[in-house]
Protein backbone atom coordinates (compact mmCIF):
# COMPACT_ATOMS: atom_id res chain seq x y z
CA UNK A 1 0.00 0.00 0.00
CA UNK A 2 2.70 2.33 0.87
CA UNK A 3 4.36 1.58 -2.75
CA UNK A 4 1.22 2.05 -4.48
CA UNK A 5 0.62 5.75 -2.55
CA UNK A 6 4.42 6.88 -3.63
CA UNK A 7 3.15 6.24 -7.43
CA UNK A 8 0.42 8.68 -6.52
CA UNK A 9 0.29 12.06 -7.78
CA UNK A 10 0.46 14.62 -5.02
CA UNK A 11 -2.77 16.41 -3.57
CA UNK A 12 -3.68 17.13 -0.47
CA UNK A 13 -4.16 14.77 2.58
CA UNK A 14 -8.06 13.33 2.69
CA UNK A 15 -9.57 12.87 6.14
CA UNK A 16 -11.18 9.60 6.26
CA UNK A 17 -14.68 9.18 5.03
CA UNK A 18 -14.66 13.30 3.70
CA UNK A 19 -11.39 12.80 1.50
CA UNK A 20 -10.81 16.73 0.65
CA UNK A 21 -14.14 18.07 0.68
CA UNK A 22 -13.05 19.74 3.44
CA UNK A 23 -11.13 22.07 1.40
CA UNK A 24 -14.30 22.89 -0.61
CA UNK A 25 -14.97 26.52 0.01
CA UNK A 26 -19.25 27.00 -0.84
CA UNK A 27 -18.37 30.74 -1.20
CA UNK A 28 -15.95 29.97 -3.59
CA UNK A 29 -16.24 28.69 -7.27
CA UNK A 30 -14.75 25.38 -7.34
CA UNK A 31 -12.20 26.02 -10.41
CA UNK A 32 -10.63 28.86 -8.04
CA UNK A 33 -10.49 26.08 -5.65
CA UNK A 34 -8.64 23.79 -7.55
CA UNK A 35 -6.73 26.89 -9.16
CA UNK A 36 -5.31 27.15 -6.15
CA UNK A 37 -4.76 23.88 -5.47
CA UNK A 38 -2.84 23.27 -8.34
CA UNK A 39 -0.53 26.40 -7.72
CA UNK A 40 0.85 24.14 -4.12
CA UNK A 41 0.35 20.38 -5.51
CA UNK A 42 1.37 20.59 -9.43
CA UNK A 43 -0.37 20.61 -12.91
CA UNK A 44 -1.39 16.57 -11.82
CA UNK A 45 -3.42 16.22 -8.71
CA UNK A 46 -5.08 13.93 -7.08
CA UNK A 47 -8.37 14.80 -4.65
CA UNK A 48 -10.43 12.26 -2.35
CA UNK A 49 -14.30 13.83 -3.39
CA UNK A 50 -15.22 11.65 -0.36
CA UNK A 51 -14.95 8.36 -1.35
CA UNK A 52 -13.85 8.88 -4.98
CA UNK A 53 -10.39 9.47 -6.00
CA UNK A 54 -10.16 12.38 -8.48
CA UNK A 55 -7.88 13.64 -10.72
CA UNK A 56 -7.68 17.20 -11.65
CA UNK A 57 -5.50 18.32 -14.55
CA UNK A 58 -4.46 22.11 -14.86
CA UNK A 59 -1.70 21.95 -18.25
CA UNK A 60 -2.80 22.11 -21.59
CA UNK A 61 -0.67 19.66 -22.57
CA UNK A 62 -1.33 16.90 -19.87
CA UNK A 63 -5.07 17.20 -20.85
CA UNK A 64 -4.19 16.41 -24.28
CA UNK A 65 -2.37 13.14 -23.01
CA UNK A 66 -5.70 12.75 -21.16
CA UNK A 67 -8.25 13.29 -23.69
CA UNK A 68 -6.24 12.25 -27.10
CA UNK A 69 -4.18 9.63 -26.22
CA UNK A 70 -5.73 8.16 -23.63
CA UNK A 71 -9.10 9.21 -23.88
CA UNK A 72 -10.70 5.64 -24.30
CA UNK A 73 -8.85 5.03 -20.43
CA UNK A 74 -10.23 8.14 -18.72
CA UNK A 75 -13.91 7.96 -20.88
CA UNK A 76 -15.99 6.54 -18.24
CA UNK A 77 -18.32 8.95 -16.69
CA UNK A 78 -18.84 8.59 -12.65
CA UNK A 79 -22.32 7.21 -11.42
CA UNK A 80 -24.09 10.32 -10.16
CA UNK A 81 -27.69 10.87 -8.72
CA UNK A 82 -28.17 13.54 -11.28
CA UNK A 83 -27.46 10.75 -14.41
CA UNK A 84 -30.20 8.41 -12.76
CA UNK A 85 -32.76 10.21 -12.47
CA UNK A 86 -32.40 13.21 -15.36
CA UNK A 87 -30.35 11.10 -17.82
CA UNK A 88 -33.03 8.21 -17.28
CA UNK A 89 -30.57 5.48 -16.36
CA UNK A 90 -27.61 6.72 -17.47
CA UNK A 91 -29.20 5.83 -21.05
CA UNK A 92 -28.40 9.31 -22.56
CA UNK A 93 -25.24 10.64 -24.43
CA UNK A 94 -24.15 13.17 -21.19
CA UNK A 95 -24.34 10.44 -18.50
CA UNK A 96 -23.73 7.06 -20.65
CA UNK A 97 -20.30 5.44 -20.07
CA UNK A 98 -18.00 4.51 -22.56
CA UNK A 99 -18.87 1.32 -24.35
CA UNK A 100 -20.93 0.13 -27.45
CA UNK A 101 -23.84 1.82 -26.52
CA UNK A 102 -22.20 5.41 -26.11
CA UNK A 103 -20.32 4.37 -29.30
CA UNK A 104 -23.81 4.26 -30.86
CA UNK A 105 -25.42 7.28 -29.47
CA UNK A 106 -22.19 9.27 -30.63
CA UNK A 107 -22.33 8.19 -33.77
CA UNK A 108 -25.88 9.32 -34.02
CA UNK A 109 -24.71 12.71 -33.25
CA UNK A 110 -22.29 12.91 -35.20
CA UNK A 111 -23.81 11.97 -38.20
CA UNK A 112 -28.10 12.74 -37.99
CA UNK A 113 -27.57 15.99 -35.56
CA UNK A 114 -24.32 17.72 -35.05
CA UNK A 115 -23.11 17.05 -38.78
CA UNK A 116 -21.80 20.00 -40.63
CA UNK A 117 -25.09 20.02 -43.18
CA UNK A 118 -26.97 19.95 -39.92
CA UNK A 119 -25.25 22.50 -38.68
CA UNK A 120 -25.63 24.57 -41.25
CA UNK A 121 -29.51 24.55 -41.75
CA UNK A 122 -29.76 25.98 -38.40
CA UNK A 123 -27.42 28.93 -39.00
CA UNK A 124 -30.66 31.39 -39.40
CA UNK A 125 -31.45 30.39 -36.05
CA UNK A 126 -28.79 30.60 -34.08
CA UNK A 127 -28.32 34.14 -35.43
CA UNK A 128 -31.50 35.17 -34.88
CA UNK A 129 -31.01 34.06 -31.11
CA UNK A 130 -27.53 35.85 -31.13
CA UNK A 131 -29.49 39.45 -32.25
CA UNK A 132 -31.84 39.24 -29.59
CA UNK A 133 -28.73 38.84 -27.27
CA UNK A 134 -27.49 41.99 -28.39
CA UNK A 135 -30.25 43.72 -28.28
CA UNK A 136 -30.76 42.75 -24.55
CA UNK A 137 -27.50 43.80 -23.90
CA UNK A 138 -27.79 46.98 -25.95
CA UNK A 139 -31.34 47.53 -23.70
CA UNK A 140 -29.48 46.79 -20.66
CA UNK A 141 -26.58 49.46 -21.31
CA UNK A 142 -28.50 51.85 -22.57
CA UNK A 143 -30.99 52.06 -18.80
CA UNK A 144 -27.70 51.77 -17.00
CA UNK A 145 -26.72 54.97 -18.88
CA UNK A 146 -29.65 56.62 -18.40
CA UNK A 147 -29.66 56.14 -14.94
CA UNK A 148 -25.91 56.79 -14.02
CA UNK A 149 -26.91 60.18 -15.69
CA UNK A 150 -29.77 61.21 -13.69
CA UNK A 151 -28.26 60.12 -10.96
CA UNK A 152 -30.15 57.28 -9.48
CA UNK A 153 -29.97 53.74 -9.39
CA UNK A 154 -32.56 51.61 -11.92
CA UNK A 155 -33.40 48.07 -11.94
CA UNK A 156 -30.38 46.90 -13.87
CA UNK A 157 -27.19 47.79 -11.99
CA UNK A 158 -25.01 45.35 -13.75
CA UNK A 159 -25.44 43.30 -16.56
CA UNK A 160 -25.54 39.36 -15.66
CA UNK A 161 -23.90 37.84 -18.73
CA UNK A 162 -23.47 34.50 -18.06
CA UNK A 163 -27.75 34.53 -17.04
CA UNK A 164 -28.02 36.00 -20.37
CA UNK A 165 -25.93 33.54 -22.38
CA UNK A 166 -27.68 30.42 -20.73
CA UNK A 167 -30.87 31.76 -21.27
CA UNK A 168 -29.62 32.00 -25.18
CA UNK A 169 -28.70 28.31 -25.30
CA UNK A 170 -31.54 27.51 -23.58
CA UNK A 171 -33.50 29.90 -26.15
CA UNK A 172 -31.59 28.45 -29.14
CA UNK A 173 -32.47 24.99 -27.99
CA UNK A 174 -36.15 25.09 -27.91
CA UNK A 175 -36.08 26.92 -30.93
CA UNK A 176 -34.11 24.35 -32.98
CA UNK A 177 -36.45 21.27 -31.68
CA UNK A 178 -39.73 23.36 -32.55
CA UNK A 179 -38.59 25.26 -35.65
CA UNK A 180 -40.72 25.23 -38.63
CA UNK A 181 -39.07 23.22 -41.72
CA UNK A 182 -37.53 26.57 -44.02
CA UNK A 183 -37.87 28.15 -40.98
CA UNK A 184 -34.50 29.57 -40.84
CA UNK A 185 -35.00 33.24 -42.83
CA UNK A 186 -38.49 33.82 -40.99
CA UNK A 187 -39.38 36.23 -38.55
CA UNK A 188 -38.45 34.62 -34.77
CA UNK A 189 -42.45 35.37 -34.08
CA UNK A 190 -43.31 32.88 -36.71
CA UNK A 191 -40.71 30.27 -36.25
CA UNK A 192 -42.36 27.94 -33.75
CA UNK A 193 -44.48 25.41 -33.56
CA UNK A 194 -45.52 25.52 -30.16
CA UNK A 195 -47.42 28.87 -28.48
CA UNK A 196 -45.19 31.48 -25.90
CA UNK A 197 -46.65 29.74 -23.33
CA UNK A 198 -45.62 26.25 -24.08
CA UNK A 199 -42.57 28.10 -25.27
CA UNK A 200 -41.74 29.56 -21.65
CA UNK A 201 -42.75 26.68 -19.60
CA UNK A 202 -40.58 24.09 -21.72
CA UNK A 203 -37.69 26.54 -20.94
CA UNK A 204 -38.35 26.74 -17.22
CA UNK A 205 -38.46 22.64 -16.85
CA UNK A 206 -34.88 22.84 -18.94
CA UNK A 207 -33.25 25.54 -16.86
CA UNK A 208 -34.70 23.72 -13.73
CA UNK A 209 -32.70 20.28 -15.37
CA UNK A 210 -29.39 22.09 -15.21
CA UNK A 211 -29.67 23.50 -11.87
CA UNK A 212 -30.54 19.99 -10.76
CA UNK A 213 -27.79 18.31 -12.94
CA UNK A 214 -25.04 20.77 -11.74
CA UNK A 215 -26.37 20.46 -7.59
CA UNK A 216 -24.48 18.94 -5.31
CA UNK A 217 -25.52 15.26 -3.67
CA UNK A 218 -23.49 14.62 -0.67
CA UNK A 219 -24.47 10.89 -1.78
CA UNK A 220 -22.68 10.87 -4.97
CA UNK A 221 -19.56 11.18 -2.54
CA UNK A 222 -19.74 9.89 0.14
CA UNK A 223 -22.49 6.84 -0.56
CA UNK A 224 -22.96 5.88 3.11
CA UNK A 225 -25.04 9.14 3.31
CA UNK A 226 -26.76 8.59 0.34
CA UNK A 227 -30.37 8.33 2.32
CA UNK A 228 -29.88 11.69 2.76
CA UNK A 229 -30.61 12.84 -0.79
CA UNK A 230 -33.51 11.13 -0.10
CA UNK A 231 -35.82 14.24 -1.13
CA UNK A 232 -33.75 14.95 -4.84
CA UNK A 233 -35.76 12.04 -6.91
CA UNK A 234 -38.89 14.06 -5.95
CA UNK A 235 -37.15 17.21 -7.33
CA UNK A 236 -36.21 16.05 -10.56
Amino acid sequence: MKKLQQLLPPGPKPWPMFGSLFLMDPQEAAHLTFGRLAEKYGPLMLMWMGSSPTLLISNAAMAESFFKNHDQTFAHRPYMLAGKHLGFQFSNVVFSSYGPYYSRLRKIYTLELLSPKRVSLSQGLRQIEVRLLLQSVLKDSLDLQSCSAAGKSGNVSVINMSSKLQTMGIDNLVRMIFARPNSSKSTAASLELITSEERDELKAVVKRAVELAGMFYIGDFIPIFRFLDFQVPQQI
